[in-house]
């Protein structure tokens, strides 16, 4: 952890005694500013204090906390929808070019593969809470209707891990099929981008997509099909895409993303025409 830039750097762990806030209270801070809230006890704890006279936060976990205590988000122009800020948001929305995140450059040599032309294998880079049985019937649809055979790869990660991975690749299983899906375990870094890489393309997750799962498979140079909603969780995939010049995976309604995931399938020269394109971009 790299705390070089601040002047004082001050800890607190929830995990040791949750209402010990000694080393946050008494303070002198101008403005709390939340990297993400909810993806530790410690940011739902803070965010729902007034530590601060001014309370800000954004994407690192992308859903407003619905609160009293947080007074500005910060968003992206081209990943929001404008005139449902108040809708989607407690806090006021604060817009400010792109998408307000910056990917961070990952550390992974590209292996490239040598794919065979069928079954076409699919990755669906979905944590375990994104999974459910609506859109896992959408790829029912999608296998019932294509003539290539398929292969759906899924990448649940850490929510797999306890008891979790049974009943997740069970349930997987029971709409999709044996044949045609596989849940991978929870991998480390390496074993997942070489994984991630034996793949022809990506189907995103809806309604809540990812972004940094995203970030993954257009570093491997994976396409990636989207069905693009009206907030930031189902809308950053669609921007990455549009960035890279592959608007044509961006659909926004359930029959065009149904076509466009068949066409991937079956259409090889449009899935190798999107799969050079991102060969040669620069995400």
């Amino acid at each position: 952890l790299d705390t070089e830039i601040f002047s004082e750097v001050r800890y607190y762990n929830a995990s040791e005694k949750a209402d010990d806030l000694s080393s946050i209270d008494p303070n002198d801070f101008s403005m709390a500013y939340f990297p993400d809230i909810g993806m530790s006890i410690e940011s739902i704890i803070l965010a729902n204090m007034r530590i601060a006279p001014i309370q800000v936060s954004n994407y690192g976990h992308p859903v407003s906390t619905f609160g009293g205590k947080v007074d500005y988000w910060i968003g992206g122009r081209e990943t929001e929808v404008a005139d449902r800020a108040r809708e989607h948001y407690s806090e006021r929305l604060v817009l400010i070019p792109g998408c307000a995140q910056a990917p961070v450059p990952l550390e992974y040599r590209l292996e490239y593969p040598t794919l065979g032309e069928k079954p076409i294998i699919i990755n669906c880079t979905w944590s375990g809470q994104k999974i459910n049985s609506e859109y896992l019937n959408r790829l029912k649809v999608i296998s019932e209707r294509v003539e290539t055979p398929v292969k759906f790869h899924f990448f649940p990660g850490g929510a797999v891990l306890g008891n979790g991975y049974i009943p997740l690749k069970r349930a997987v299983e029971d709409i999709l099929g044996t044949e045609q899906t596989v849940v991978m375990p929870n991998f480390d870094f390496q074993r997942y981008m070489q994984s991630l890489e034996h793949a022809h393309f990506a189907i995103d997750a809806h309604p809540f997509g990812g972004y940094n799962t995203a970030v993954d498979l257009l570093t491997l140079r994976l396409p990636v099909v989207t069905l693009a909603g009206n907030r930031f969780y189902n809308l950053s995939t669609a921007y990455l895409l549009n960035k890279v010049g592959l608007e044509e995976l961006v659909t926004h309604n359930e029959a065009d993303f149904l076509d466009v995931c068949c066409r991937m399938i079956d259409d090889s020269d449009f899935r190798g025409r999107m799969q050079r394109r991102m060969k040669i971009a620069d995400p």
